[in-house]
């Protein structure tokens, strides 16, 4: 991957103009779900969307990332190429990088995974801003990286979850 973690990538698409930070206060549901299918109908290359004022939680503690490889822009940043980059090169590329996988694990103590611990009174609704794309989801999308949600789908890449935890008994 071309980036040290999801947050010097959230940048990269920030300078490429290819995040959108909304400051509005949006509710999990229906809101955020409703942006996460509008945003895919907007252009050939939709930009993520950030969001920082979840309605429930305290403004600037809890961040919500939708369409992150939305677009073939955003893959094309993903893997260090210009967001022009056409598709037949990004495969040609991610199929060599397939060709050199996998790579060594590299075990780090000060990962920005350990900054957040609970030890008590764990409660994950109360943690985490869980939410349901799709009217008729079965479930909350919950595949996490340091910032949100993000959820793969077969035919389309969408989402980024909210902010994974170190839970201690």
């Amino acid at each position: 991957m071309a980036y040290k973690d999801v947050r010097a990538f959230l940048q990269r698409l920030e300078e490429e103009g290819q995040l959108l930070h909304v400051t509005q206060e949006v509710k999990l549901e229906p809101d955020l779900g409703a942006c996460g299918r509008a945003v895919t109908s907007v252009g050939e290359n939709p930009s993520a969307l950030y969001f920082d004022h979840i309605y429930g939680y305290e403004q600037g503690t809890h961040a919500v990332v939708l369409n992150v490889m939305g677009s073939w822009a955003n893959y094309a940043l993903m893997l260090g190429l210009p967001k022009n980059t056409p598709v037949k090169e990004q495969f040609f590329e991610f199929a060599c990088r397939w060709d050199t996988f996998p790579v060594p694990v590299k075990a780090m103590k000060d990962a920005p995974f350990y900054e957040q611990k609970v030890t008590k009174e764990i409660n994950l609704f109360a943690i985490l801003p869980l939410f349901r794309l799709n009217d008729h989801d079965g479930g909350f999308y919950d595949a996490r990286f340091k910032l949100g949600p993000f959820e793969e789908k077969i035919s389309h890449f969408h989402n980024v979850p909210p902010i994974p935890l170190l839970l201690e008994k």
